[in-house]
């Protein structure tokens, strides 16, 4: 747990002589600051001696002035890229442009003309050091109150490696029906009142899912640092962060990264069993403060207020019951005393979490240990952690109530040689912490992240820092994060990092061991460099090519007028010609082409798109029209349908077959509209076959979200192999309760063109069968579609009525993942039949697993989709009878109408709240789409995300059924509610 304090320790000046000063700036300045820096270069050079690196300054200087045409990435990369670690006298330069550049080199060159000067760190960015690094390098993990918004967002979007914490953190948490973590870290927009933001501010840190993704995200940043070369000979942790110590140095394995979150998400939420203390608790961090007095302090309200956390000499954290911190933050605030309330309801680190300290070392016990590779010093004892795994977790769960040391652990670090700290894991406190308890004395500390830069810029100095220091780093890994972040893609696969999930993991290699690229220069690695040179450049004249081409559109098209015709790429020669604009209705706008990558952009609209409606979530009752406020979203199929147009587009060939598909949040048409930008880079070919990764965005003003990805196979001369036919469970019964046309009209909230099931044949303990008729979709030919996507929908559709047949109520099942999806383009007219067979299997998770392959009449292969996973959402009682209808209709009142069978007539219990909440409040936006009105609707999305809206909506929620109650009362006849104009209307009499 780290202070929710300002750093106590100030950043350097622009000398080395200047006095360091706080920070003032407040963290949304500091973010627009940070984009606007993003475009920042790293520039790296060296010589064994003062009057080489002077002139290697000299030949960048006159290369940047020269021609100032070249983009500063391309000189930094073709002129700054040859230095070695290794070289007597270093230097790096982080350069916002060619002006700012030549400032910093002649700085840099002015002193390197005093030969007493060992040393520069200006922390705008100028690193200069000569001579090899003295001392021993340690690794800092923060804890509690270091997480916030948006951290290690650019990780999280590009880096492959480090995304997959996150998501299997989300997938543990959807497993046991909890809302998924990364949404507090990357919530939806910004919080419209301060009431939402201390409230999301509090979530953050809470115990249930706060502490586990601010854990994820240390163990992702250490996995981009092990990529730059980072090694340690000790590791510490903070808190919190003395778990990710341990699963870094290895005592806690990571059989997989799913495996490793099933506990940790286990342990987090046991913690809502937690019973609450019997008098409040606060935490307080204090600065400036008199420590006699604190002690006079603590004697007095001795067992009621601790130390709780010692983090440096500038700060202290306070913690115990209520009246005992008030009372002390009173008097010492008095005196002159800063002190700033923490956002935790608990007295951590104190006698008084007891409790909390025993229950967790129970859940422990679900951890696989092993004996740690790099060793881990704890900050409750100062004392390395035991080797022998069970004192470990002892020592793990214990210091959750003992006081938390870290200026003390530094002090002795230090004292036994470590010079240089380096905090992995989201913000930079613990390095403040550092440069504050070592003030004066040798070192560095440097950090991964920072609140107050983007990820790759803080990264450029990370990796300025350590080279300038001398210690061994890389920086391929850096330029690929940085290209991948410029385009909006995920990094190639070369930037992922070396597998953890084996028992020594890549921190068992020496701290000083060169890294393997570093080790070992030659063909590859320049080719290597040359691609992410030719990728920079492609990207920068893109951007160029999207935003006139943008500006071009905006100009030319008149108020009130259709959309310009879509644009189309120059031929690309013969392995990827231009495809017509027919061909691909689901692609959009294709702003930019060449033989390898392509970018398009897709915008729906209800009205130009009728077929979105058939896919929208909420009754189907007689009230609902056409073009209703019901909440359209793209199906997992027409999504995979758009990968498959940007792949044909791209290589001129088509699809037979996809891997890899993975669905990363809901694509929603809010208020009847959505934007979807669309990636599409051609991957190295084996054999005949081309592979093409393509990624879809949600585009949300400036912000995008990653929304879907999949790889798309194409070739001339496709060829399946034949793959043994999927049989039925030996006499499968037919259905005994449900029909298809019961599952329509009851159950599913698919419309007309989604409706593909036509008759269930049989349903046994691990398999149904179904003859599914061929649907068009509205305004789209299926001609020029490269599949699908309805045919491929009802293979969702069967997975639900599999559950329905087995008893299940009351939930949903909605796709996030396939393996592999082969389509043979054995195009059929609508009206056309194909035979459905399918195994399937609830896992105890929650998610649901399922292979099926579809034949014509014929029995010719139609299409397979193998490793089609859904998430099993269970739906509260009152949420699902508003969204859905509340059951069939043979089952009484008409879909619609808000029965009141259970007592409750449409009310939402509080405990439905945290559901409306959930996978960036897509309920609460569905069900919002359901109950009001195209003004109130306005007005609600108004509100922004958070409390405020989920309170509007409750309230819309009791309005209504209070008048559906009355209408009912008077009228007696069935009242439904028209979602076009959000007032009443009876059924035709």
């Amino acid at each position: 747990m780290a202070s929710s304090a300002e750093e106590p320790q100030a950043h350097a000046g622009d000398t080395p002589s200047e006095a360091r000063g706080a920070e003032v700036a407040s963290v949304d300045d500091a973010r627009s600051a940070a984009a606007a820096r993003d475009a920042a270069e790293l520039f790296l050079l060296s010589s064994e001696d003062r009057a080489g690196l002077t002139r290697a300054i000299d030949e960048l200087l006159s290369r940047a002035e020269a021609d100032p045409s070249i983009p500063l990435h391309r000189l930094a990369r073709e002129r700054a890229r040859a230095p070695s670690w290794r070289a007597g006298h270093r230097l790096a330069v982080i350069a916002a442009d060619r002006r700012d550049l030549a400032s910093k080199l002649r700085r840099a060159r002015t002193t390197l003309a005093r030969a007493e000067q060992a040393r520069l760190r200006v922390r705008s960015g100028i690193y200069y050091g000569s001579g090899a690094p003295s001392g021993q390098t340690a690794l800092l993990f923060p804890g509690q109150g270091s997480q916030y918004e948006g951290m290690l967002e650019q990780l999280y979007r590009h880096v492959p490696s480090s995304r997959a914490w996150f998501d299997a953190l989300d997938a543990s948490y959807t497993s046991a029906g909890a809302a998924p973590p990364s949404e507090l870290a990357f919530p939806r927009g910004p919080a419209a009142s301060e009431d939402e933001r201390l409230a999301r501010e509090r979530q953050l840190v809470d115990m249930v899912r706060g502490a586990q993704v601010g854990l994820i995200a240390s163990l992702a940043s250490h996995e981009m640092l092990l990529a730059l070369g980072v090694r340690a000979d000790v590791m510490v942790g903070n808190s919190n962060g003395e778990h990710a110590a341990l699963i870094a140095a290895g005592a806690i394995q990571v059989p997989s990264r799913r495996a490793l979150c099933d506990v940790i998400a286990h342990i987090g939420l046991s913690g809502r069993a937690l019973p609450a203390p019997p008098t409040p608790e606060r935490m307080v961090a204090l600065n400036a403060f008199d420590r006699g007095q604190l002690d006079v302090l603590l004697e007095r309200h001795d067992g009621q207020l601790f130390i709780a956390m010692d983090n440096c000499p500038s700060q202290v954290v306070i913690a115990g019951t209520q009246p005992a911190v008030e009372a002390a933050v009173d008097e010492l605030g008095r005196a002159g005393a800063v002190c700033i309330r923490m956002p935790f309801e608990r007295a951590y680190h104190t006698p008084l979490f007891g409790a909390w300290q025993r229950a967790l070392r129970v859940h422990y016990d679900r951890f696989v240990t092993g004996v740690a590779h790099t060793p881990v010093r704890c900050c409750a004892t100062g004392r390395p952690a035991p080797e022998e795994p069970s004192l470990a977790l002892d020592l793990l769960a214990a210091q959750w109530s003992s006081p938390v040391r870290f200026r003390q652990m530094i002090e002795a670090l230090h004292d036994d040689g470590v010079r240089t700290f380096i905090e992995a894991g989201p913000n930079n406190r613990l390095t403040a912490f550092v440069e504050d308890t070592l003030r004066g004395k040798p070192h560095l500390a440097v950090a991964a992240s920072s609140q107050h830069r983007s990820d790759t810029q803080q990264l450029k100095h990370l990796v300025g820092e350590l080279y300038a220091h001398g210690l061994a780093v890389r920086v391929e890994p850096l330029d690929r994060l940085c290209d991948a972040a410029l385009r909006g893609v995920l990094a190639p696969a070369e930037a992922e990092l070396p597998a953890t999930e084996g028992a020594q993991g890549p921190g068992a290699a020496h701290r000083g061991q060169a890294a393997p690229e570093e080790a070992a220069p030659g063909p590859a690695r320049r080719a290597r460099s040359i691609r992410a040179l030719h990728d920079a450049l492609v990207a920068e004249a893109g951007e160029s090519e999207a935003r006139v081409f943008a500006m071009v559109q905006r100009l030319t098209r008149a108020a009130g007028a259709p959309p310009p015709p879509r644009a189309t790429a120059r031929p690309l020669g013969p392995a990827s010609p231009a495809a017509a604009p027919a061909d691909c209705p689901l692609l959009g706008d294709v702003v930019r082409a060449d033989r390898r990558a392509l970018h398009a952009e897709r915008r729906f609209d209800w009205r130009r798109d009728p077929f979105v409606l058939d896919h929208s979530l909420g009754p189907l009752s007689a009230g609902r029209l056409p073009g209703g406020p019901h909440l359209p979203v793209l199906p997992f199929t027409l999504s995979l349908e758009i990968v498959a147009e940007a792949a044909w587009r791209l290589t001129g060939a088509r699809p037979v077959s996809f891997s890899d598909l993975r669905a990363r949040r809901w694509l929603a048409l809010d208020r009847g509209k959505l934007t979807v930008a669309i990636h599409a880079e051609r991957l190295p070919e084996e054999g005949r076959e081309a592979q093409v990764r393509v990624t879809l965005h949600e585009v949300d003003g400036p912000r995008r979200y990653l929304a879907f990805e999949g790889t798309a196979h194409v070739s001339a001369a496709p060829a399946h192999a034949a793959l043994p036919a999927l049989l039925t469970d030996p006499g499968a019964p037919p259905p005994r309760v449900w029909s298809a046309q019961r599952f329509y009209a009851g159950f599913a909230f698919h419309g007309p063109s989604f409706r593909g099931i036509e008759r269930v044949v049989a349903v046994g303990e691990h398999s149904i069968e179904a003859d599914l008729t061929i649907t068009a979709l509205p305004e789209l030919d299926p001609l020029h579609l490269q599949v699908d996507p309805a045919l491929l929908d009802c293979t969702g559709q069967l997975v639900a009525f599999w559950l329905l047949e087995r008893g299940e109520r009351r939930f949903g099942v909605f796709p996030f993942e396939a393996r592999r999806v082969v389509w043979h383009r054995r195009a059929s007219p609508p009206g056309g039949r194909v035979r459905c067979r399918g195994h399937v299997r609830l896992d105890p998770s929650g998610t649901t697993e399922a292979t099926f392959e579809m034949v014509d009449g014929s029995g010719a292969p139609v299409a397979r989709v193998e490793g089609l996973q859904q998430r099993f959402v269970r739906f509260p009682e009152t949420i699902h009878h508003l969204l859905f209808g509340g059951g069939p209709p043979e089952g009484g009142a008409p879909r619609g109408v808000l029965g009141n069978g259970d007592g409750r007539a449409g009310g939402v219990e509080t405990t439905d709240r945290s559901f409306l909440h959930a996978s960036w409040g897509i309920w609460a936006r569905a069900l919002a789409h359901v109950v009001l009105g195209e003004r109130e609707l306005d007005d609600w999305y108004r509100l922004g995300d958070g409390d405020r809206r989920v309170d509007s909506l409750l309230a819309s929620v009791a309005a209504r059924d209070t008048r559906l109650r009355r209408a009912r009362r008077f009228a007696g006849r069935p009242v439904h509610e028209d979602p076009a104009r959000g007032v009443e209307a009876k059924e035709p009499g």
